[in-house]
């Protein structure tokens, strides 16, 4: 399941084993999936510390 795209144009899918992959590259022609979070879960774990410092300037 496709979950978005990012500015940068690398996107994010939730594969079969709700492990959460981003895209290498933007290109297609250079397929490839890095791992990123192990679920939803901690994604948006992820998510809200990366805000949190963005905002704060305080590391998560």
């Amino acid at each position: 399941m496709k979950l978005d795209r990012n500015s940068g144009g690398l996107s994010c899918v939730a594969g079969p084993d709700e492990v959460i992959y981003r895209t290498r590259t933007v290109s297609p022609d250079e397929p490839g999936f890095d791992r990123l979070a192990g679920d939803l879960r901690q994604l948006f774990d992820l998510l809200e510390r990366s805000s949190r410092f963005i905002a704060n300037y305080v590391p998560g």
